[in-house]
């Protein structure tokens, strides 16, 4: 059954509870009860008091969630910045990281439900973030060859130094793309080391953004393998979270 969705959470006197408002697919009276599929996990949905139309939509508490899930060591790290070597050589979380840092980047972060920013979301403002990373590089690579066509002479070697305006440009696209991939991977690293209550061992204040500057590609994959339970759960390259379709999800 295909429903519509939104995750929401609410106090119920003890820790939150997940609500989902489910449109219901058709008129159900009081009690009803039906599955729900939020993230490829089922629970079940009950019509409220009253009864619901076909179209009409309502909050259902989701339950709390018993089924596998990845684990992430608390406390600390699961291994440090630069044993990018740990999984092997071979790793597809490695060589992602290290041949397309962003896309890296854009795997984890819809891996933990954040936007493109590394900002916490709902369920629906996450579901593309990896599709709006992918789009950025690829928009970035075609802005820097657009760059090049205009100034043909420099690209064939008939001049030494490309024009200023197209240096300009460049650099300009250069920093755009820069200030995003640190912003977005320093959000996402100190919400890891918020939930899993990591502290900073060295430049405090400011680790998750020297990390994200002067290493993100390790940095990517080191959140990675702490996200992933790479050991069980072999990474891949071609998948919007970087984990199989077998993966479980995180809680």
């Amino acid at each position: 059954m295909s429903l519509n969705y939104k995750l929401n959470s609410v106090e119920t006197g003890g820790e939150p509870q997940q609500l989902a408002s489910v449109i219901a697919p058709s008129d159900m009276q009081e009690g009803y009860t039906f599955d729900v599929t939020v993230n490829g996990v089922t629970f079940v949905a009950v019509a409220p008091p009253g009864g619901v139309v076909e179209g009409q939509a309502f909050f259902t508490p989701l339950g709390k969630y018993q089924g596998p899930n990845i684990q992430a060591p608390v406390g600390h790290w699961k291994d440090g910045l630069f044993n990018v070597f740990s999984l092997g050589v071979l790793s597809p979380h490695l060589w992602c990281a290290m041949c397309c840092t962003q896309c890296a980047m854009g795997q984890v972060m819809q891996r933990l439900r954040l936007d493109w920013l590394g900002r916490q979301a709902t369920e629906i403002q996450a579901k593309n973030t990896f599709k709006v990373c992918v789009c950025l590089v690829v928009a970035y690579t075609f802005y820097s060859f657009f760059i090049d066509y205009l100034a043909p002479d420099y690209v064939y070697g008939n001049v030494d130094a490309p024009p200023v305006w197209v240096e300009v440009l460049k650099y300009l696209g250069a920093i755009v793309m820069t200030v995003w991939g640190v912003w977005a991977l320093s959000n996402t690293r100190f919400f890891v080391r918020t939930k899993y209550d990591i502290p900073e061992q060295r430049c405090h204040g400011c680790e998750d953004v020297c990390c994200a500057l002067l290493c993100g590609c390790c940095t990517v994959a080191q959140i990675a393998r702490h996200t992933g339970q790479h050991e069980t759960y072999r990474s891949v390259c071609c998948s919007e979270t970087g984990m199989p379709a077998e993966a479980p999800m995180i809680v």
